[in-house]
Parts: C-alpha cells; structure tokens; sequence
C-alpha cells in the first residue's frame, strides 16, 4: 500500500476517536451539527484503492461509536445522516428527538447508505452523479 491511502485510513481512525456530543436537551442543535459533522475527502490519487466495503465498515463503527456515546446518556436514539458533496462523503449525528432536518432538503434520498457510498465514489471518478443522502435511526438498544 502507498503512504497516501495509510494516510487516508489514519485519517478515519482518528476521526472514530472524535467524542459524539449528545446534550441532555434539544435546545443545542445548533452546536449538536457543529461538533457532530464530519467530512471525509479520498484523494483522487488513491480512489482505486479505495473501496465501497472499505468506507462501509468506517459507517458501521461510526455507528457503533454513537450507541457507545448514547449509553451515557438519556438519548435513546440518534439519527445518523451521511451523504456526499463537492468531493466528501459527510456524516452526521444529531438526537432522534429534533423535529426538523438540520441540513439542506436538496439531496436525493438514498434507501441505503451503500448507495451513498458507492455514489461518492462514482462521483471522482467524473460519472455523474446527483448528491445522495440516507438518514437512519440508531438506537440505544
């Protein structure tokens, strides 16, 4: 493997040791978006080394991140945003309880976040692609 694609993996392992904010109510979404929302960039000189099921199991511990961050607290669910944009794949966390989408309404909905995924990555090698989102619940329990 070449220096840049350890990089890019160093990069996701650290960022699976941000902490989740979850605050106890639901009048700091604002600052919940701001500590909770993530970004992540494949350099274009790796993105063959880069695969769907590679930035799949990052999703899946990022998820297993929050039901570890939810078990010190009274949330008992978080929603768990990821889509794709101007060349990353974004993630969210934000409590279940919020009423309302704190991000723009403008993406394609995804059934699955694979198909997030696998659109982002469609998305550097120059197909064309329209910026995709899924939204799902993660529980506490």
């Amino acid at each position: 493997m070449s220096l840049a694609i350890d990089i890019f993996y160093d990069e996701l392992s650290e960022l699976l040791e941000r902490p989740i904010f979850i605050p106890e109510n639901l009048d700091e979404m604002e600052k919940e978006v701001t500590e909770n929302t993530h970004g992540i960039a494949v350099n274009l000189g790796i993105i063959n080394d880069v695969h769907a099921d590679d930035l799949m199991h990052f999703v899946d511990k990022l998820k297993e991140a929050a039901k570890t961050a939810m078990a010190a607290t009274t949330a008992e669910a978080l929603r768990f945003y990821l889509w794709h944009e101007e060349g990353q794949l974004w993630y969210s966390f934000v409590k279940a309880e919020h009423l309302r989408m704190p991000f723009s309404e403008e993406f394609e909905v995804a059934a699955e976040e694979e198909e997030v995924v696998e659109s982002y990555l469609a998305s550097l090698r120059q197909e064309n692609v329209t910026g995709k989102m899924s939204i799902n619940i993660i529980s506490k329990h």
